[in-house]
């Protein structure tokens, strides 16, 4: 794991079975303040449910038109 994938995992269990924008992913994680239209956070996302989904079951869930959560 990347330790850009470790901080967005951290963030996403620090603010557990909450919704989380993509703009709060974007200034936690990249230090972006404003949403630049990339799609940054939807890569790593897809990389980091490839590490941790694929064995243990669907643990990060896309919010549609929200953003994200991280639910056991």
């Amino acid at each position: 794991m990347s330790p850009r994938e470790y901080k967005l995992l951290l963030y996403l269990l620090e603010n557990k079975n909450k919704v989380v924008s993509r703009t709060q992913i974007l200034k936690y994680v990249w230090g972006i303040e404003y949403d630049t239209n990339t799609n940054i956070v939807d890569v790593y996302m897809s990389y980091l449910r490839n590490k941790i989904d694929e064995s243990n079951g669907k643990f990060i869930h896309t919010i549609k038109g929200t953003g994200y959560m991280f639910q056991e």
